[in-house]
């Protein structure tokens, strides 16, 4: 698939094309996910990579500012669409992403594409409403298991703790080491403490 990042992005009206053409011309299996991918972290790279690892080609749903405003509030998102899309097709897991403004964000995705797999973190086993979505089209549901603490809503949080003096100041928020797809060095750290 295509490393420029721009081309992985795709409007959701021309998933559907996007699919059959790539069925037809080699045959590739189809691994969805979904989300807000608000602020990416640690655990977003995690599920990620394994999503990938479950098919030929990820394609990956993720929610409008619209959506994420009415599912968790007017504070967020803190980073919009656009940055959401950039931050995701940089991601070389990443084939292709897509915004959905549907509150259901998961029932028009797995439609659009009839995945193979759906991949969801664990923290929604059991109260996943596209398992029986995917069921009934012949995929596969999987979880992938999550750090609970890796939420953007708990780095939010912690966040704003730090800066009303309720909880100290770390050295660190966030630490990404060496990839462990690709082995590239991709450390990364947000740094809060004042020089």
């Amino acid at each position: 698939m295509s490393k420029d990042p721009s081309l992985k992005i795709v409007p959701f009206d021309e998933i559907p094309a996007l699919v059959q053409r790539l069925s037809e011309q080699k045959g590739y299996s189809f691994v969805t996910t979904n989300g807000c991918f608000d602020l990416i972290h640690p655990g977003h790279i995690s599920l990620l990579q394994s999503a990938r690892e479950k098919g030929d080609i990820l394609i990956v749903g993720v929610n409008s500012d619209a959506a994420i405003r009415r599912l968790k509030g007017p504070t967020r998102p803190v980073m919009t669409e656009a940055e959401r899309l950039l931050m995701l097709s940089s991601l070389e897991c990443v084939d292709f992403v897509t915004i959905i403004d549907d509150d259901e964000i998961a029932r028009p995705l797995i439609e659009s594409v009839h995945p193979d797999v759906h991949v969801k973190g664990s923290e929604y086993k059991g109260k996943c409403k596209e398992q029986a979505i995917i069921k009934r089209m012949g995929g596969e549901m999987c979880f992938v298991e999550m750090a609970p603490e890796l939420s953007t809503s708990n780095i939010v949080r912690r966040i704003r703790n730090m800066s009303d003096g309720t909880e100290g100041t770390p050295q660190c928020i966030i630490s990404i080491p060496t990839c462990p797809h690709c082995g590239k060095d991709v450390s990364v750290e947000v740094c809060l403490k004042e020089s």
